[in-house]
């Protein structure tokens, strides 16, 4: 397997990236408590589970001296789905639409060039909140089911980005 070695982009170029998200309205609220990265997203499971959590006022709340103590106003997080299937796209799009805190991406390929400066772009949209960053991440199954005929395992083209991801 060979190696190789990741780019990054400089300032310059994340700034501009940062610009063109914005004009494209790609870029979540900056008045949000959290930023979600719901990678290979599937139907948006993960991010509802969070969602009926912060109901129950179950993540801490950073101004509270006590981290396990329920606070009682309602935290706001900003979440980005990253999702390479047109059918899971569309049930993302029923049931969290593009607003001031949920957006879409059409894959999670962040981890080539273009897309790399994509997530940094983000990050630094959102620079006074890193504090509270979540990534969640479904596994892309179909080269591990053992239905698939060739089974490729994590060396396969869908699972192998898990692998990168990490």
């Amino acid at each position: 397997m060979e190696t190789s070695f990741l780019v990054l982009p400089s300032l310059e170029e994340i700034q501009a990236k940062t610009a063109e998200l914005l004009a494209q309205d790609q870029l979540a609220s900056s008045k949000c408590d959290w930023i979600h990265f719901s990678m290979f997203a599937g139907i948006g499971t993960s991010s509802h589970a969070l969602e009926q959590n912060m109901k129950n006022d179950a993540l801490p709340d950073d101004n509270s001296n006590n981290k396990n103590k329920k606070n009682n106003s309602k935290q706001r997080i900003a979440t980005y789905f990253f999702e390479i299937e047109a059918d899971n796209r569309d049930v993302l799009k029923h049931h969290f639409p593009n607003n001031d805190l949920y957006k879409r991406f059409d894959d999670a390929m962040l981890l080539t060039n273009d897309r790399f400066i994509t997530l940094l772009a983000i990050l630094l949209h959102h620079k006074n909140q890193l504090r509270n960053v979540l990534i969640t991440s479904g596994s892309p199954c179909q080269d591990l089911s053992s239905a698939n005929p060739t089974h490729a395992d994590l060396e396969g083209s869908m699972s192998g980005l898990f692998c990168k991801l990490l």
